[in-house]
């Protein structure tokens, strides 16, 4: 079988094995898919390199054997000892991010804070590394022993996120992806948003006072495009009055065409934020949601 079918197989599989458990599987930096298995009552899960598992497929290893492999994989020891050092809130909150995904996508059993159609899911860092990071995802029974609220836990992750995963605004004519930096001189008013590692940069969006720095650096007010979970692009509203509603079915055209592979998609909306009543939300909603929880 092809890569694709054998991606969605081992999905299956794995739903299958463990009918409560959250499979997900989602490219991670662009270099590799990674494969996550967080099943009932488990607190972290690991991301498993599918990228390997297929090559050595390839190779004519045994599926049914690798599928074992992974899975236990999966369960990986080593994450048990890393949680007993962070079951204490002062201790974990200093590893703590956040990342944004698509709320349809967002596992039933994940601790989530709602932002439009983004649901922002919140993990301990457990290691970074070149082409990826090793998180453990904080589930709502992980929340209850740190014994604070989600919106604590939110602000903090949001906070340590600016920290451990730096911001990257610039103009996207300056934008170097390969070097992840930017260079000086551009001209463009569209600005793009992500962090400096380019890995599920999204949620740099909503670090503390990051709309209001983008809206007074455009003097506007701002559409934004979620283009994907790892980055935003964000636009001036008065140069695209009247161009609404081709963005928002630009954005819809690039995921149904799968130009963002389904498990990068963040949006089908455009959205709006207003600098100085600080209002935002999905353009084309007739209630405004804003933030709920």
């Amino acid at each position: 079988m092809n890569f694709e079918m054998f991606k969605q197989w081992t999905k299956q599989v794995l739903q299958k094995r463990f009918p409560d458990a959250a499979v997900e599987v989602s490219l991670i930096r662009g270099e590799y898919t990674g494969l996550s298995l967080l099943r009932k009552k488990q607190s972290a899960g690991y991301v498993i390199n599918l990228d390997v598992y297929y090559q050595r497929y390839c190779n004519k290893e045994d599926y049914d054997k690798l599928v074992e492999e992974m899975i236990k994989e999966s369960e990986d020891d080593g994450f048990g000892d890393f949680l007993d050092k962070y079951l204490q809130y002062d201790d974990a909150k200093k590893r703590l991010i956040a990342q944004l995904r698509y709320m349809d996508a967002v596992p039933e059993d994940a601790l989530c804070y709602e932002i439009g159609d983004f649901g922002m899911l919140f993990f301990l860092l457990v290691d970074k590394y070149a082409g990826g990071q090793k998180c453990m995802r904080i589930s709502k029974e992980l929340l209850d022993v740190f014994g604070v609220s989600k919106e604590q836990l939110m602000h903090d992750a949001l906070k340590n996120s600016e920290v451990l995963m730096p911001p990257l605004v610039a103009p996207v004519d300056t934008y170097v992806r390969d070097g992840m930096g930017y260079e000086e001189g551009g001209s463009s008013t569209m600005m793009i948003v992500t962090n400096r590692e380019t890995i599920r940069g999204a949620v740099v969006l909503f670090y503390e006072g990051m709309l209001d720095r983008i809206a007074s650096y455009l003097q506007d007010d701002l559409l934004i495009v979620p283009s994907s979970i790892h980055e935003m692009l964000v636009l001036p509203a008065s140069e695209h009055v009247g161009n609404e509603e081709n963005l928002e079915e630009l954005i819809q055209e690039l995921n149904r065409t799968r130009l963002v592979s389904s498990e990068e998609k963040l949006s089908d909306h455009l959205y709006y934020y207003h600098r100085f009543t600080h209002a935002f939300g999905i353009v084309y909603e007739e209630e405004e949601d804003g933030m709920r929880s």
